[in-house]
């Protein structure tokens, strides 16, 4: 009998979970599929080939068993030569990409849990390339929008990056011309180096 794998992915450390996980429950207890007990969780780009929990995945998964994502680009946002090399792996194991995005090929597997036909195993392929495509690009356009709003913004002489913690500044500032060394300022103010060093030269500058 084919198993369902969960497989979620966030981008950044910050991000949760738990919602992905209980989508993706609902949507297998809507659909009588057979969940494995082993979910896979993972906290890392989509644009990266080599993901842990994935990889660990596509090794256990038998033949004919399923990954069962929230979303297509949870599983790949990968670039042409990533996303090939991912896809052969999934055929050579037969495995079935199923989400609440794919609605229909959900609806193709019959009580045994098995692909009606080859029609539908086509289309479960072409619809996912369609996806994979899909996501891919909104990545790219997301990366060029956020550099051409950057590139605009340095234009009209807004500063990038971290907005200047100027009482932190004033502190160090104020310790360095008292004579007090690098090391303790950190140790008072629980600072970089890095930002010490900024305020000195700024100081410098500034005569």
């Amino acid at each position: 009998m084919m198993k369902c794998f969960l497989y979620m992915r966030v981008s950044t450390v910050q991000q949760k979970l738990d919602r992905q996980e209980q989508t993706l429950l609902n949507y297998a207890k809507e659909n009588n599929l057979t969940v494995s007990d082993r979910y896979y969780y993972e906290k890392e780009s989509g644009s990266k080939l080599e993901r842990p929990q994935l990889m660990a995945l596509l090794e256990f998964a038998n033949k004919r068993d399923a990954i069962l994502v929230e979303q297509v680009d949870r599983l790949s946002r990968l670039n042409d030569d990533d996303w090939t090399t991912l896809k052969a792996i999934i055929k050579k194991k037969e495995l079935i990409i199923l989400s609440p995005e794919l609605p229909a090929i959900t609806k193709m597997i019959d009580k045994d849990n098995k692909i009606l036909s080859m029609i539908g195993e086509f289309l479960s392929e072409l619809v996912l390339e369609l996806l994979v495509t899909t996501a891919r690009k909104d990545l790219e356009d997301r990366k060029r929008r956020c550099n051409e709003g950057r590139k605009i913004a340095i234009q009209n002489g807004v500063k990038m990056g971290r907005p200047v913690d100027t009482k932190l500044h004033e502190n160090i500032a104020s310790l360095l011309n008292d004579g007090v060394s690098w090391t303790r300022i950190q140790q008072l103010l629980n600072c970089s180096r890095s930002t010490i060093q900024k305020v000195s030269k700024t100081m410098k500058e500034e005569g």
